[in-house]
């Protein structure tokens, strides 16, 4: 018997739209040799590197009879391809080598029409009943919204274009360890939150890249030393191509301090109100009744930075309750102690003052009249942690716990102690 053909019966077939926003890294690598290799890398680093491109495709429905498996997926591609022909403008534009324009303009669009239209939209739709103080509200709302665009919208811009570029010159100097380096600085996954981060990091590679000048001397020299006549040559060549680090060290500069300005509390994406706080989780990770003086002191957590975890499990290990008053007024603040760091802040609203991760706890002392405990803490420059030496430059900062009631210093006192001194309870019974 002949083999039976399969066939496909189509007489309405709807597809739904396609909504897609990309992200897109590459870091500046590509496989293969010589010219071919670095022109793919190249095409790599500029075309691969897009914060946000959104790609839309709108739906379509076949009302056709089709009998054929092969008419009805060359239709389908069909639409498919023109749909998403004018996404390439769009993908062009959102390339972060040219700063991601699309976006730009359609977010000061949004904070335009909340400034100026939606307070009116407000005002007409309630009417005098409640809608001069909507419409002060929704105006005000509006207007700080787009006064944080003024700032945010040019500094995503800057970021974006500054990151680009950077990776562009970095490609450049021919050495892919230095591209790898520089690619795991620029998208690291630990992101600064705020723009003092932003610049702490920034200046670290900057001076990387300053420190980098050496190699016009070093790498000629290790040329000629390790493969003779033809290893200078090439020493030559890659000592030439590292008068471009600087360069690319103050776009790694602008790239950060933007990066940690768009990523800051007051730019970045509003916090929004927990509805319950979290559940504190001790070390011994058993399921304990909900403590609600426990989980409001843990709610800090979430204002820290994530650098000090590294990676390790973090528990609670214990909560000091401080008041301090201000006249009539008692603020409530709170020492959170858990098993990587220490952490001092409001509990409401919830604000973080300052965190101290264990290890770098180096001295804690409360004198009379009882009013604020002094702790000293090791803080890495890191500015000069890269300058290549095996040791890491630090300075000694002092902070303040500020507080009214002694007992309660003095117990956030006694605890800080042992942590400080890194002894157990033993030493502080003998004291």
């Amino acid at each position: 018997l002949p083999a039976l053909e399969r066939q496909v019966v189509v007489d309405v077939c709807s597809v739904s739209a396609i909504a897609v926003d990309v992200k897109l890294r590459a870091t500046g690598q590509a496989a293969g040799t010589g010219q071919a290799r670095a022109l793919l890398a190249a095409l790599l680093t500029i075309f691969g590197n897009i914060d946000h491109f959104p790609l839309r495709v709108r739906p379509h429905t076949v009302r056709r009879h089709l009998s054929s498996w092969d008419e009805f997926t060359r239709r389908l591609a069909t639409h498919y391809a023109l749909a998403a022909a004018p996404s390439a403008l769009t993908l062009l534009f959102s390339l972060n080598i040219t700063g991601g324009i699309p976006e730009l303009l359609v977010s000061a669009l949004a904070g335009l029409y909340g400034a100026l239209l939606e307070p009116v939209r407000v005002g007409l739709l309630l009417g005098a009943d409640g809608g001069p103080a909507e419409f002060l509200v929704a105006l005000r709302d509006g207007w700080a919204d787009l006064g944080r665009k003024v700032v945010l919208l040019p500094s995503l811009f800057l970021y974006r274009v500054s990151s680009a570029v950077s990776e562009v010159l970095a490609l450049l100097t021919l050495s892919p360890i230095y591209i790898q380096r520089h690619t795991r600085g620029i998208y690291a996954s630990e992101v600064p939150v705020s723009a003092g981060d932003g610049l702490e990091d920034g200046l670290g590679l900057l001076v990387a890249g300053i420190v980098g000048l050496s190699g016009c001397v070093s790498k000629p020299y290790r040329g000629a030393l390790h493969h003779g006549p033809s290893g200078l040559a090439k020493g030559l060549v890659q000592g030439v191509l590292c008068v471009l680090r600087p360069p690319i060290g103050v776009f790694d500069l602008l790239t950060k301090s933007c990066e940690g300005l768009t990523n800051s509390s007051i730019l970045g994406s509003r916090r929004h109100a927990r509805q319950q706080q979290p559940f504190a989780l001790h070390p011994d990770r058993l399921v304990t009744p909900f403590n609600e003086e426990e989980s409001r002191a843990y709610a800090l957590l979430s204002l820290c930075s994530s650098r000090a975890t590294a990676g390790r499990t973090e528990f609670f290990q214990h909560a000091h309750p401080v008041e301090l008053r201000s006249g009539n007024h008692i603020e409530r603040r709170v020492v959170l102690v858990t098993t990587l760091r220490v952490a001092y802040g409001r509990l409401d609203p919830l604000e973080l003052i300052f965190e101290v991760p264990l290890e770098r706890m180096a001295r804690v002392e409360l004198h009379e009249p009882y009013t604020h405990i002094i702790v000293w803490t090791w803080t890495e420059i890191k500015v000069l942690s890269d300058v290549g030496t095996s040791a890491v430059p630090n300075v000694v900062m002092e902070r303040h716990i500020h507080g009214s009631r002694p007992s309660q210093l003095r117990a956030a006192k006694d605890h800080l102690l042992l942590l400080a001194n890194q002894e157990d309870g033993a030493h502080l019974r003998r004291t």
